[in-house]
């Protein structure tokens, strides 16, 4: 039966190509004008990733984990539950592959260490990932924020 209005999760699979184009392009708007960080991000057809300059030469690098339609890369998960009515409520979360690197030159670059976070979007992954490489390496580092907006530092 055709639907005038389709789903973002049906959008994904007729499209998944523009599909990731559009996510990374709305995740990118987010980090930069919403969060008033510092980054650059890299997308073809089929992979995304966004960087995140840290202090002292460090830098999160953010990539989707998932993999869907025709292999391209997909930054949310769609899970449906019923609400108490029985009416299926849809909602998203991020799963990301998250490296901590050392270094701005990819033959001098060190990746010091990778982890996985599954968050309800990019500010708490990010947030979340600050923690964990704290937790695992020590270092308490902030990202650098642009000029402009919100303190990163007062918002923690």
């Amino acid at each position: 039966m055709y639907q005038e209005k389709k789903e973002p999760w049906q959008v994904r699979e007729m499209f998944p190509d523009v599909a990731l184009h559009l996510e990374t392009a709305a995740l990118v708007m987010e980090v930069r004008d919403a969060l008033c960080l510092e980054m650059t991000s890299y997308h073809s057809s089929k992979h995304a990733r966004i960087r995140i300059p840290l202090e002292e030469d460090y830098f999160l690098q953010i990539e989707p984990v998932d993999r869907g339609y025709l292999g391209c890369a997909e930054w949310f998960t769609y899970t449906s539950e019923p609400d108490e009515n029985g009416k299926p409520i849809i909602t998203t979360s991020m799963r990301t592959c998250v490296s901590l690197l050392k270094g701005d030159r990819r033959p001098e670059q060190e990746n010091l260490v990778t982890f996985t976070t599954h968050c309800g979007d990019i500010e708490e992954t990010i947030r979340t990932s600050l923690q964990i490489v704290f937790n695992h390496t020590g270092l308490r580092l902030n990202p650098q924020v642009r000029n402009q907006g919100k303190n990163w530092k007062k918002s923690a």
